[in-house]
């Protein structure tokens, strides 16, 4: 009787399992529009994972490439899903899309089976490796069974497994053949490829790891360096008070002592070199100094350019240069008033002529246009306020910052009035204390009604209200 049960117990187990597993599942790669592709792929082979590892397929595979339909819309219409699982040949597909937001992965996931969407699961994780291995697990299985439980199973068939185990004194009818060899051999594969995935996420972890010891490696060098250049500085400094505060330009040098109020060049000299005063030459060289090894102040005038900002309390610049707007090119030339502010913020004003040849037809006596032609130089004069911003430097002190401008009567007959913006930056490179070249490239736009009431000699069609104005320059700067 107890040989009997057994068999008609394998026999049920056996119909039950071919049951479970009649179908094949297949997994779409997600969907996503801010994740990386190789993120994308990881997290897509974990779910193939859990799906597989839930055994309620008898075979799930993935696709290596996302289909073009597959999107969000697609992940809520029967139809898109329908001619996926069509395409590859099954009737189960696992879809779904990813987002990061936050510092959080939010997923999608949808389980389309046989003709209609079976299951929802919307949920979001902490992105880390760790708490996506370990917290992918439920949320797929509960994409599967719809229920907050651990992998679904048949319990006849475990009772009846149960039931057969206690059964070990008994003779074994069914000789060889076992009930779990099926089970024990997925849960292998599965445990293999969850193995696998936890390798990759620790060879990406060491990977990054490694990647932050690296930048923490380079910012301490980098700080190093920031640190021995300050000591530099400060030693370079220090040297400077201990041999007299020269303030000069490259080509000549001023010296002055407060205490005891000489300004003369030549008098300051005697009292550092200790030479006689050389009537034919009372300048003080700066140049022939340095060149000269056997000169007793070489040590006491270090010619040297430190990193600082423009020393000015004003600014007064002068430039010329190049524009286009539209069909026109312009010659420019102007000037720019600048209020600093502070050792880096500078408000500036200017005012620029902006010069270009265009084709006027002569009139004929009752005023009306001919088929002559003349050139004249037409000039508007784009008038400028806004900010500039500068950084410290040697030589070349950078700058950047952004305008306003106002041009009135930029029509023929004097009238209309039109505005601009625009985004500017450069340099200024400093000759002498207060001396320097400036180096200026602009970009912005100008806009007015009255553009449009002007004919373009070139192609004969009239402008837009808005166009382009980009403008290089180039002039001397005068610090005050």
């Amino acid at each position: 009787m107890k040989q009997f049960i057994k068999i008609f117990a394998a026999l049920i187990s056996f119909s039950f399992g071919s049951t479970a597993f009649a179908e094949e599942a297949v997994v779409i790669p997600l969907y996503s529009s801010n994740v990386n592709t190789q993120t994308v792929g990881n997290l897509t082979s974990l779910i193939t994972s859990e799906v597989d590892f839930s055994g309620r397929y008898d075979m799930v595979s993935q696709i290596d490439q996302r289909p073009s339909t597959l999107n969000t819309s697609c992940l809520k219409s029967v139809t898109c899903l329908k001619k996926i699982a069509t395409a590859n040949s099954t009737n189960v597909i696992i879809a779904g899309s990813v987002y990061r937001k936050s510092g959080n992965l939010e997923f999608n996931i949808v389980m389309y089976e046989n003709g209609k969407i079976v299951r929802k699961n919307n949920f979001k994780m902490v992105d880390k490796p760790s708490t996506l291995a370990f917290e992918m697990a439920p949320n797929i299985q509960k994409l599967i069974t719809g229920q907050v439980v651990e992998k679904e199973e048949a319990p006849t068939v475990t009772r009846l497994n149960n039931y057969l185990d206690e059964e070990e004194d008994e003779e074994d009818v069914l000789g060889d053949f076992s009930l779990d060899e099926d089970d024990d051999l997925e849960k292998k594969a599965a445990q293999a490829r969850a193995a696998e995935e936890a390798r990759k996420r620790q060879e990406a972890e060491e990977a990054r790891k490694r990647q932050e010891a690296e930048e923490a490696r380079k910012r301490q060098e980098q700080r190093k360096m920031e640190d021995e250049a300050r000591r530099l500085a400060e030693q370079s400094k220090s040297s400077d008070e201990e041999d007299f505060d020269f303030d000069f330009a490259p080509s000549s040098v001023e010296v002055v002592e407060e205490s005891s109020g000489i300004t003369d060049e030549r008098e300051m000299n005697l009292e550092l070199d200790g030479d006689d005063p050389d009537p034919i030459q009372p300048e003080f060289n700066e140049r022939s100094r340095q060149s000269s090894p056997s000169s007793p102040s070489k040590s006491n005038s270090k010619a040297t350019f430190n990193k600082s900002h423009l020393n000015a309390k004003a600014s007064l610049l002068g430039k010329m240069g190049y524009s286009n707007f539209q069909s026109l090119n312009f010659v420019t030339y102007g000037g720019e008033v600048g209020v600093h502010v502070g050792k880096s913020i500078a408000i500036a004003v200017g005012i620029e002529g902006y010069a270009t040849k265009q084709l006027t037809p002569i009139l004929d006596e009752n005023q009306n246009p001919t088929d002559t032609f003349t050139k004249e130089w037409r000039v508007i004069l784009p008038i400028s306020t806004g900010v500039v911003y500068h950084f410290p430097g040697k030589i070349a002190k950078p700058y950047a910052g952004g305008d306003i401008q106002v041009i009135p009567g930029y029509v023929e007959n004097g009238g209309g009035m039109a505005f601009g913006f625009r985004a500017r930056g450069g340099s200024n490179f400093m000759i002498a204390d207060n001396f320097g070249i400036n180096l200026n490239l602009s970009a912005g736009f100008w806009s007015g009604e009255q553009f449009a009431y002007v004919q373009s000699t070139k192609t004969g069609t009239f402008f837009n209200q808005l166009g382009f104005v980009p403008q290089f320059s180039g002039g001397t700067l005068i610090l005050f």
